[in-house]
């Protein structure tokens, strides 16, 4: 669990709500949200208590491990898969928070024979 934390700490570059994070992924698509098999929420938060990061821990048909969401300096988000040992398997930087969803799903669970 530390690697992960400090994957986050060091990817981090500007604070944001992660609840209003998980409003967007769930409001998009709730069920889509659940086929991830997520079973930890961390709300990371910098020295100040400022938020920075979320951190999701899933069980998809894609991805077992990590999802690690930061806000970049241009105001869009990072997604880091980060196995369950820490290390990064891939980076998707630049993503507006609409897309948020369909960039993880693709990478997570996404069998477009189920959905789409």
């Amino acid at each position: 669990m530390n690697e992960i934390i400090e994957i986050a700490k060091k990817s981090a570059e500007r604070n944001f709500d992660p609840k209003y994070v998980l409003s967007v992924l769930y409001g998009t698509n709730y069920y889509g949200v659940l086929s991830w098999g997520v079973s930890k929420k961390i709300a990371h938060a910098d020295e100040e208590g400022e938020h920075n990061a979320l951190l999701l821990k899933v069980s998809g048909h894609h991805h077992k491990g990590w999802i690690v969401i930061t806000l970049n300096f241009l105001d869009y988000f990072d997604v880091r898969l980060v196995s369950n040992k820490g290390e990064v398997k891939d980076t998707i930087t630049d993503i507006f928070v609409g897309d948020l969803f369909n960039v993880i799903d693709e990478k997570v669970e996404k069998i477009p024979e189920y959905r789409d």
